[in-house]
């Protein structure tokens, strides 16, 4: 199982209500030598490339977690904030690997913006803040046009593995003690979790909220302290 982590984002004003989309992505390629990851790109910006896994679970976001209209990001102190763990699969910078539409044996079949998840940088990112509010998004599959988006720099992004935070918080329990329980490793696992038993299902995203909203007061104290150099990792 991968470590599980979190990543922290300095949020500016205009982006806490803006949806943030990226270029489709229609394949990525990762250099053997360097481990740099380079995306194809493809025409229109969406909140997840469009490919039959991905429409899977959009649809299952839709309609068990009732994420659209929501608003992705919980505020921490001093403008940080993270990315809803429901929302990871819809947000890029949440660090969590994301299919592009078209993979084979040549091509990378996931990429992320976490380089320390065993995972090369990316040569070309690029993101865009849209016009369109998140309590506008009604369907987490839809395409925008590239005149709608405003081309914006990548922000501050830190991470911290949750095992780190839960130090930090004295925990007596472990978001990993949960995956386990469910035998999870992203929302794919809690989509296919659902299809077998949907009160099962229901059970752990109970857990999983009230995990998040702990880890969320944690965050608040350690940036209060002033710690937040200490125990997490700026991005590269």
């Amino acid at each position: 199982m991968v470590e599980p982590q979190l990543a922290i984002i300095k949020l500016s004003q205009e982006m806490q209500n803006h949806v943030f989309a990226t270029p489709v992505v229609d394949s990525a390629i990762v250099d053997s030598k360097t481990n740099l990851t380079t995306l194809f790109y493809g025409d229109g910006l969406v909140l997840t490339n469009p490919n039959e896994k991905n429409t899977a679970l959009a649809k299952f976001a839709q309609s068990e977690l009732k994420i659209v209209g929501t608003n992705p990001y919980l505020l921490l102190s001093g403008g940080y904030a993270i990315i809803d763990w429901k929302w990871w699969q819809f947000h890029p910078l949440s660090g969590e690997f994301r299919a592009p539409r078209f993979y084979n044996s040549h091509l990378r079949m996931a990429y992320s913006t976490n380089s320390g998840l065993n995972n090369g940088a990316i040569a070309n990112e690029e993101y865009y803040l849209l016009n369109s509010d998140w309590k506008d998004v009604s369907d987490l599959t839809a395409t925008w046009k590239f005149p709608e988006g405003e081309h914006l720099n990548i922000p501050e992004i830190r991470y911290i593995d949750c095992a780190k935070l839960e130090e930090y918080g004295k925990y007596t329990h472990s978001v990993k003690e949960i995956l386990r329980k469910y035998n999870l490793e992203d929302l794919h696992g809690l989509y296919v979790l659902f299809s077998g038993d949907a009160e099962k299902g229901k059970a752990c995203v109970a857990e999983c909220n009230a995990m998040q909203s702990a880890y969320v007061e944690t965050l608040k104290e350690m940036i209060d302290n002033n710690d937040l150099d200490k125990w997490t990792r700026l991005r590269d």
